[in-house]
């Protein structure tokens, strides 16, 4: 099949590692896959849609919030005439959309020109913008029901999601869950530090190193283990933590670093070039999710499935999808009540029994290796999508 696939191809985050992981599995399997690129930015097409200036300078926050909101929902004029004139140069058999708010122009597209079309669902923005306290407008439940209802196939990344989808009664029937993958084959166990990291991988050579994979948000829980090194050295001074990633918090967590004095102990790199990382996360023993207790762990934690298949034992609360990855005590630990003193005494299992830590790894990289590859994933969708067209 040709497929135009739009997504976010430079956002610098997981949602990037998706789009290009996934387009690589589809043209494995022998699809002809086009990207594009989602945003409308920099482009013509915008043009065609320019607010007023002196609309949006409007005195009230309000006016222009509602302003916002209708440009985004507008966008989805130019981003039709976008896939007429793309599917005129390609000739596509089939779309597959990233889903961004109000966005309903390839299944638009796709009723006009008779061809299947693929919604990636990664999260309801509604319920995203209720937690963030982000206005929307009221219209915005209709698109994502109309989505659910009109595309071809709508993918989730999680079971948890899917239940919020029904449970707030869209239509799922055309649903499946596709949750984040690995690329096996560039996650190999003979990966070598990147150069920025050389120095380091000498320096703690032999010490235990915990690992953290990700960008560095309060979520993330990052926090809670710069919290337990004072007392994780004490009991075993072997112990050091290695953190993957940058962010908004970082700033603040140097600062507690410095306060601990436990800069010997503790080293962040910042952000990482993603062929960098399977080599960055060999030089882990134990690999750490330590989210917060979040109601509702909807989304799919890619760095689990990088962990696991770099063969580390990967700790992390019983929440989400990270039960359906980690078998307690086979291939991980699940923190049933995710407190510091569960996380702390978890940690100190592993560190002491380094048989334990490579039996659990094996364990980790055999399962993933079987169920969670972006290789199934496509398999799944290439399946999917040309049973819509019986």
């Amino acid at each position: 099949m040709k497929i135009l696939y739009l997504s976010w191809f430079h956002s610098g985050e997981g949602s990037q590692v998706h789009a290009n992981e996934f387009m690589h599995a589809m043209r494995e399997i022998g699809n002809e896959i086009i990207p594009i690129e989602l945003s409308l930015r920099n482009q013509n097409y915008l043009e065609n849609i320019k607010l007023q200036k002196s609309l949006v300078q409007a005195k009230s926050s309000y006016p222009k919030l509602v302003l916002k909101e209708i440009k985004s929902l507008l966008l989805n004029i130019p981003r039709i005439l976008r896939l007429l004139k793309l599917y005129k140069k390609h000739k596509p058999d089939s779309i597959i959309n990233r889903y961004s708010i109000y966005d309903i122009s390839a299944i638009i597209v796709g009723k006009i020109l008779k061809i299947p079309v693929v919604y990636e669902v990664n999260g309801s923005v509604i319920y995203e913008r209720d937690i963030e306290g982000r206005y929307y407008l009221k219209l915005a439940r209709w698109f994502e029901k109309f989505i659910f209802k009109h595309a071809n196939v709508v993918t989730v990344v999680s079971n948890e999601l899917l239940n919020y989808f029904k449970e707030n009664e869209y239509d799922t029937t055309k649903s499946i869950v596709i949750p984040n993958g690995v690329d096996i084959d560039k996650f190999t166990l003979n990966a070598s530090a990147p150069e920025q990291l050389k120095q380091i991988n000498e320096k703690w050579a032999n010490k235990t190193v915990l690992g953290f994979l990700g960008s560095l948000k309060s979520w993330h829980g990052v926090e809670r283990i710069i919290d337990l090194i004072p007392s994780l050295i004490k009991e075993n001074p072997n112990i050091r933590f290695l953190i993957i990633g940058d962010g908004n918090e970082r700033e603040r967590l140097e600062e507690k670093i410095k306060n601990y004095e436990i800069e010997d102990y503790v080293f962040i790199t910042g952000f990482l070039n993603y062929q960098d990382v399977p080599g960055a996360i060999n030089l882990f023993d134990i690999a750490l999710a330590p989210y917060n207790n979040i109601d509702f762990f909807y989304f799919s934690p890619l760095k689990v499935f990088e962990y696991m298949a770099m063969a580390k034992p990967v700790i992390a609360p019983r929440l989400g999808q990270c039960q359906d990855l980690i078998q307690d005590s086979h291939n991980g630990f699940l923190l049933d009540e995710n407190t510091n003193e569960d996380l702390k005494q978890k940690i100190l299992l592993l560190a002491k029994d380094e048989s334990l830590i490579q039996q659990m790894g094996a364990n980790a990289r055999e399962f993933i290796k079987n169920h969670y590859t972006w290789t199934v994933n496509a398999e799944k969708i290439d399946h999917s999508i040309k049973n819509s067209k019986k």
